[in-house]
């Protein structure tokens, strides 16, 4: 697998260099800021092997049950990524200070460290490299097994950057100053966000395994839980987001118009975070199941028929407001499908491996 994610990253990693200008301006960016963003974007670009082999190894570590190991991993890139970027944005002794491609280099040699680091313990402390060329018969029967779950699931995460590059096309029509607003609460949202892409990490493997082993009430159990976990930490979450409103953006801007589009949205879209978290727990898990068609259409239902036309239509009533009510919006009813249609899944699923074993 490590051997076609470095192809289809190094793939990516070309088609996205030869389609910067021309993404950028469908996105709204003004002329003088393609030089900036192209010179960015490559440095982003040329790490994209490094981010894709990385996962990849992460998430077969996390299979073996083992999740802490990638914890830690993921921990010791972010503190890296903290440690560089004033250095290159900055400068530091020889270093000299290269501002906005600073912050992407920092970035690319973070992901770099996180993924010789991952290579490393693949190799020496888990054993789970091998060089020996497979039959194609068994290649082939890997291939179909591990596409059945992973096409649909990288189709599930594609379709949110596309979702976002319309979003930030609405909001282009605002001006310069609210696509930076949106981009600072993007940013803050991020940060937020990290303890539901944790959670919906570990939850795949649990259900799997518990799937395995026949034991449903584990699974619903589980289900349950983390439901309740992302209410409640999303509602904690809502109000200090709320509080901070004025305070955070300031730290990212002094631009009146960015920090009141960032305030702006801080104080809506956060209401819907634990039920974002839902989603990306519910979605997780019908991975583990083997069946990530549902996750797919949880995601088409959240961006296609929820969000883009909810914006479209609260733009033009409510104007930025209206954008980021949709977002909410969209987020609590994907939530709400999303937990029940996992649950029964789930139920369904498990009553049909049981009836396979017995038979």
């Amino acid at each position: 697998m490590g051997r076609w994610a470095v192809i289809l990253s190094t793939s990516v990693c070309v088609i996205g260099i030869l389609t910067i200008e021309p993404l950028f301006r469908l996105l709204g960016a003004p002329d003088d800021m393609i030089p900036m963003i192209r010179s960015f974007m490559i440095i982003l670009y040329s790490g994209v092997s490094f981010v894709v082999v990385g996962m990849v190894g992460m998430s077969s570590m996390r299979a073996t049950g083992d999740t802490r190991l990638p914890s830690k991993l993921m921990i010791a890139g972010a503190i890296l990524n903290v440690i560089l970027d004033p250095i290159f944005i900055f400068g530091f002794g020889p270093i000299p200070a290269m501002g906005l491609n600073g912050a992407a280099t920092a970035g690319l040699l973070a992901r770099g460290t996180i993924f010789f680091g991952t290579l490393y313990l693949l190799l020496h402390k888990l054993d789970m490299v091998s060089f020996e060329k497979p039959q194609f018969p068994e290649l082939r029967k890997s291939w179909v097994d591990i596409l059945h779950v992973g096409l649909p699931a990288a189709g599930t995460n594609a379709i949110v950057p596309v979702g976002l590059a319309v979003i930030t096309a609405m909001i282009a029509r605002f001006g310069p100053e609210a696509v930076a607003g949106f981009g600072v609460a993007s940013r803050i949202e991020s940060l937020v966000l990290v303890l539901y892409y944790a959670l919906s990490a570990v939850i795949g493997p649990f259900v799997g395994q518990n799937l395995s082993a026949g034991k449903e009430d584990r699974i619903q159990l589980s289900l349950r839980l983390c439901a309740r976990f992302c209410i409640s930490s999303g509602l904690v979450v809502a109000v200090i987001l709320a509080l901070l409103s004025g305070f955070l953006p300031t730290l990212f801007s002094d631009s009146e118009a960015v920090v009141g589009v960032t305030r702006l949205f801080l104080w809506i879209a956060p209401i819907s975070y634990g039920a974002y978290g839902i989603v990306m727990v519910v979605n997780a898990a019908f991975n583990g199941l083997g069946n990530p068609m549902p996750g797919v259409i949880i995601s088409v239902t959240r961006i296609v028929v929820l969000y883009v036309p909810l914006a479209m239509l609260g733009m033009r009533f409510y104007g930025i407001t209206g954008i980021f009510a949709a977002y909410a919006v969209a987020n609590i009813v994907s939530g709400i499908i999303g937990y029940y249609w996992a649950k029964t899944n789930a139920h369904r699923l498990c009553e049909l491996s049981t009836g396979q074993s017995m038979g």
